[in-house]
């Protein structure tokens, strides 16, 4: 069977949720791509198998961009923090939706200022980064942080419906600033 064949078996056993046979199917398989690899990542991570998925990660030989934004993406999803964190700054090249995923997950978690570090340090911030962080700021009382942060951003339109909506949950005793 050539790796193209294979490889959709992989994918087929694995969003059938048999990770069992697609591991002795993977044993049998004398060459692997990048798409194998990263196939047995996803298939772990969404049949529940995060921890198979790391450790299948960390035994790889041959890390692509793709498998280290694969386990940083579902060490954010399953709420990981620590490994998310760790993985995200051994990554040799970042991608913009690990970062949009681990932003979240910092604001998730109530660490706000490690939030805003991350999107200071990102080339280009996308509109879900800046929603999170201003989610956050506003969820947790922070309106001047809130504000400004949102006066910084460029592109504030994406961004008003979303703040509104937000400080519309703050009870009234404060008085968030008005627009």
């Amino acid at each position: 069977m050539d790796v193209v064949a294979a490889n959709t078996m992989l994918a087929t056993y694995t969003l059938a949720g048999c990770t069992d046979k697609a591991e002795r199917l993977l044993e049998t398989m004398p060459l692997r791509d990048e798409v194998t690899l990263d196939t047995m990542l996803v298939g772990y991570s969404q049949n529940g198998e995060l921890l198979k998925a790391l450790y299948f990660f960390k035994e790889m030989r041959h890390r692509t961009a793709s498998s280290w934004s694969i386990v940083v993406l579902e060490c954010c999803r399953n709420l990981v923090l620590e490994e998310a964190a760790v993985l995200f700054q051994n990554m040799p090249l970042v991608s913009s939706s690990s970062c949009a995923a681990l932003v979240e997950l910092y604001t998730l978690s109530g660490l706000l200022m490690e939030a805003r570090q991350l999107i200071e340090r990102m080339l280009q911030v996308d509109i879900a980064s800046w929603n999170m962080l201003l989610a956050g700021y506003s969820l947790n009382g922070y309106c001047d942080d809130a504000k400004r942060t949102f006066d910084g951003i460029s592109s504030r339109n994406e961004v008003y419906v979303l703040l509104k909506v937000f400080w519309s949950w703050i009870p009234r005793t404060m008085d968030p600033w008005s627009f």
